[in-house]
């Protein structure tokens, strides 16, 4: 079973990501959410496994071959190019349109408020109905160049994606990796993505989260190759600043850092991350110090909504998460669903953070920790959004993100064993 962890890593990895695109709801509204979910999480559960029995391979790489290393840049910069390809196509088909999704109509709201020096988090009906912005400041920020330039946001994300791609790739590139491994490993990320972009276009014509998988890439490239403590302050801030479903898993691994590396790395990141947000996010705070509030009740809001449609809700029977079972299986009003579900979501996300804290505590002599990293935001992240209130197909380019980059962390590693074995060698 040990030897062979790593393919069953990347077993459930393609069973996640197939029913996430082209096998979306194959076994029905209620069993595929449950499937995606223990994927998702036997991935992690298994690499945790594993990083308690390895090593991650040495930084020092040997000088490549230059035709092993001709091959492996030029199959990184075709990979990088099918990927604006596919976007370039549907961003040619599919134009923004408020009618069909509000998402970027209202980032470029945003960032016309502020570079016109309004309010930025304020209500306004420009849409017809009305609508409080929730974005976080590295959701719609990196659009002030877009909006200056007069390019569309949409290919402003898909660049932040190539280029958190292209660090990743330089990453396993530099890598003991096999050169066979870095050619597979390459190829399917690259694999991954264009599944995702083929079965799901309208995603990335209404959206730009295709820039969110990007930090969270460029997150999980940093745990898994990096111990600065600046860099992975700076890459959490990015995360942080977009998406509030990260603060589940921050404290506990700045806890684990603290057990393995002591105050001062952690010192480091908290002052990093603190910087980014006196700077980016304070300001509108003393605008209004209720925009997180006033965000949560926005998100409640729409969840309600999306929940009390007439019709079937389209974003409650994609088969992607267990709001389903929440909406069609508990009695009770509406509000009271939603309120167990959100309950559901915190409690478990908590219990399981602390449990993968003491397990950190408990192994960490032993723990291979950058598998250890990523194993645990795979397993935290896995969680939120199966129980997420309403589960819309692009927020699942995260979780894909992070499964990337975790199966770069468990083959850039070998068994304790193994490496014995090489040194007495």
């Amino acid at each position: 079973m040990i030897k062979n962890i790593k393919l069953f890593v990347v077993i459930f990895a393609i069973i996640e990501l197939l029913l996430l695109t082209c096998a979306r709801n194959f076994f029905g509204i209620f069993v595929s959410p449950v499937i995606i979910l223990l994927s998702g999480l036997l991935m992690g559960i298994l690499s945790l496994w594993y990083a308690k029995i390895s090593t991650p391979l040495p930084q020092v790489t040997k000088k490549p071959v230059k035709w092993q290393l001709f091959t492996l840049v030029v199959t990184a910069i075709v990979g990088g190019i099918t990927i604006l390809k596919l976007v370039k196509a549907v961003l040619c088909a599919i134009p923004v349109d408020v009618k069909q999704s509000d998402i970027i109509p209202l980032l470029q709201k945003m960032v016309s408020n502020f570079l016109q020096g309004k309010q930025v988090y304020k209500n306004f009906n420009d849409f017809g109905y009305d609508l409080f912005p929730t974005y976080l400041p590295a959701q719609w920020m990196p659009f002030l160049i877009a909006e200056k330039w007069k390019t569309d946001y949409r290919m402003t994300a898909t660049i932040i994606l190539l280029s958190a791609l292209t660090f990743a790739f330089y990453k396993i590139i530099k890598s003991n990796l096999l050169f066979v491994q870095k050619i597979v490993l390459i190829l399917l990320i690259c694999g991954f993505i264009d599944t995702f972009l083929m079965s799901d276009g309208f995603t990335v014509a209404v959206s730009i989260e295709q820039m969110i998988m990007g930090y969270y890439i460029f997150l999980c490239t940093v745990l898994a190759t990096s111990k600065n403590p600046f860099l992975r302050g700076a890459a959490i801030a990015l995360c942080l600043l977009s998406r509030f479903s990260f603060l589940f898993w921050l404290p506990m691994y700045l806890f684990c850092v603290f057990l393995s590396e002591g105050r001062k790395p952690v010192f480091k990141m908290i002052a990093t991350i603190s910087i980014a947000v006196l700077i980016l996010y304070v300001p509108h705070l003393l605008n209004d110090p209720y925009i997180f509030l006033k965000a949560q009740t926005a998100y409640s809001g729409a969840a309600v909504g999306e929940w009390s449609r007439a019709d079937t809700p389209p974003h409650l029977v994609n088969g992607l998460g267990l709001a389903t079972h929440f909406n069609f299986l508990l009695g009770g009003t509406t509000a009271m669903k939603i309120k167990i579900l959100q309950t559901t979501n915190v409690l478990l996300s908590i219990s399981v953070s602390g449990l993968l804290g003491m397990f950190f505590a408990k192994n960490k002599l032993q723990l291979s920790v950058p598998i250890f990293n990523i194993a645990s935001l795979k397993i935290l992240m896995t969680l939120f959004y199966s129980f997420i209130q309403v589960p819309y197909s692009y927020l699942f380019y995260v979780p894909i993100g992070i499964t990337l980059l975790l199966i770069f962390a468990v083959f850039n590693s070998t068994t304790q064993s193994n490496q014995l074995i090489v040194n007495e060698i």
